[in-house]
């Protein structure tokens, strides 16, 4: 499975995870890996926002 989320600190990459665990306690993570990568958006020069576009991709079975 591929989960892609995007979030502004990595508070919010545990909130995103924890929250899908909660909602998946059937599952058994068997192995996980992680990729970030830093977004810049800017808007008539003025307003910047940076993101982080998080991809995981998580082997799982169902127990």
């Amino acid at each position: 499975m591929k989960i892609k989320t995007f979030v502004k600190s990595s508070n919010e990459i545990d909130e995103y995870v924890n929250e899908w665990l909660v909602n998946h306690q059937n599952f058994k993570i068997k192995n996980c890996y992680a990729d970030s990568e830093w977004i810049t958006t800017e808007k008539d020069c003025w307003i910047v926002t940076k993101m982080c576009m998080v991809t995981m991709i998580i082997e799982y079975e169902e127990i």
